[in-house]
């Protein structure tokens, strides 16, 4: 994997040589965000980067790039993790499930 990561950063080189320092941190700091959850500050990373890249070649494929990764991070930041939903299938209706699991008497039907 480590690999395929260095051929493909030294395929990209020629195509993004010359950012400014505080641009290429900024790019960096997106992806450190959104790899340890810190979804709120990887959107706002990406936003501030997106405005630092300037509008021409292949900048506009780094631009979409970094607006797919503020997308998901803002997807989830907002996302609700609910430990119990209290909401079961009944017996009946277990047939139609994709993943065939046994009642449990602490829920109730759906």
């Amino acid at each position: 994997m480590e690999r395929f990561l260095t051929e493909y950063i030294n395929r990209l080189k020629p195509y993004f040589s010359g950012f400014p320092v505080v641009t290429a941190h900024e790019i960096a700091s997106v992806f450190l965000a959104f790899k340890f959850g810190l979804f709120r500050n990887a959107v706002h990373e990406c936003t501030q980067a997106i405005s630092l890249i300037p509008d021409n070649g292949a900048n506009m494929a780094l631009k979409k790039a970094l607006s797919i990764v503020r997308a998901n991070a803002q997807n989830l930041e907002n996302a609700q993790f609910t430990s119990d939903l209290s909401i079961s299938f009944a017996e009946n209706e277990r047939i139609v499930c994709a993943y065939h699991t046994s009642p449990r008497p602490d829920r109730r039907s759906w």
